[in-house]
């Protein structure tokens, strides 16, 4: 896969052929066939607000609730305030799969202190022993910054052994305004095309991506970089395989020891106008968007670390391993592909190819 040196093989340019065009019939089908349709009627009480706030259950200063023409603002003045609104369902009268969605918006938004402080919508899940069930509650919208109006859906398998369930919309120990309407949770189904054609992806994807860690291994097993290489991909994968529930855990029990910052705040610490498209960054740094940076930042570093090799042999390579793991999110339960996040792995991988350039332009200094 990776043989010769400054030349560019034919066999390389048809695997990044392969992969271009894989690609692009990936995100084609996911981005034009919907995984869930609804199969039932809508299960929310009230959902468009036309009779106030009735049919749901309100936690905190009700004062700090406005409803007018079928939305609800919540807005804080203090870190200390909390509040909620939910609905709540046993078990039994629960279907297994449901469509959940929300249109919501917030302005002058500051989180507070906890990983939870922030603008929120989610399931919330009970035990018959009384214990609950957060893993969910990430699955639909976790708001840390100002956002416009957005629409957010998604599909969700609800555990077999949960007593009850509840939908929990609110601004949880943060100050500013956290806005939403037309909330919806229909039981749901998955079209049997849609699950055929999603598997014949990935056993494809499997295929070519078997046949490449396999050139992988022939081209460095003699190297210094095979063991680096190999458990930079392992991380990777595991990054990426992990369901949405444990990453949102694993998050905020790193995010207690690991600071965050928004992309404003790096811009301008590095003097450069912050005039980009909403979608093209993250508008915040968290644990895991460093893991993006970090992880393709040192693939990077140690594919190039061979001065024999073209940037543009392996460069390609590195940016479709970059839609590739987004594409792959698909597969994940709760996980969503992001552009942002193929921006952030773009920016590592540039960081890295840039460090060791200059390593070797310096070595090269000293010894010539």
């Amino acid at each position: 896969m990776l043989e010769g040196s400054g030349k560019y093989p034919q066999s390389l340019s048809v695997h990044y052929l392969i992969a271009i065009s894989l690609a692009l019939l990936s995100y084609l089908f996911f981005a034009s066939v919907d995984a869930y349709v609804v199969d039932g009627e809508q299960l929310l009480v009230n959902p468009d607000f036309s009779h106030h706030l009735a049919g749901w259950r309100i936690s905190g200063d009700q004062d700090l609730l406005q409803v007018a023409d079928g939305t609800v603002e919540i807005r804080h003045d203090a870190l200390s305030q909390s509040n909620t609104l939910s609905q709540c369902w046993d078990r039994e009268r629960f279907p297994d799969r449901i469509l959940v969605g929300i249109t919501a918006s917030t302005a002058d938004l500051v989180p507070g202190v906890k990983p939870w402080h922030l603008a929120k919508a989610g399931l919330i899940g009970q035990f018959p022993d009384g214990s609950k069930d957060y893993r969910l509650s990430s699955r639909l919208v976790l708001l840390k910054q100002d956002v416009g109006w957005n629409s957010y859906r998604t599909g969700i398998e609800i555990d077999k052994s949960l007593e009850r369930i509840c939908l929990s919309i609110g601004l949880l120990g943060s100050k500013g305004s956290f806005r939403f309407k037309r909330p919806l949770l229909y039981p749901a189904a998955i079209p049997p095309t849609y699950s055929l054609i999603k598997n014949l992806l990935l056993a494809v994807w499997a295929a070519v991506g078997v046949i490449w860690l396999i050139g992988l291994v022939r081209h460095y097993r003699q190297r210094t970089q095979m063991g680096f290489m190999l458990a930079m991909l392992v991380a990777i994968s595991v990054g990426i395989m992990m369901p949405a529930e444990l990453k949102s855990e694993v998050e905020n029990w790193l995010s207690l020891y690991l600071p965050e910052c928004t992309t404003k705040q790096l811009l301008t610490t590095l003097g450069v106008p912050y005039q980009l498209p909403a979608d093209m960054l993250p508008q915040r740094w968290d644990v895991s968007k460093f893991g993006h940076l970090l992880g393709f930042f040192l693939l990077s570093l140690i594919l190039f670390s061979e001065k024999e090799k073209s940037v543009w042999m392996l460069l390609p390579g590195l940016v479709i391993a970059a839609v590739v793991t987004e594409i792959m999110q698909h597969y994940v339960p709760g996980r969503t592909p992001r552009l942002s996040d193929v921006m952030v792995d773009l920016i590592g991988i540039v960081a890295g190819w840039w460090l060791i350039r200059g390593y070797f332009k310096l070595h090269q200094a000293v010894a010539g």
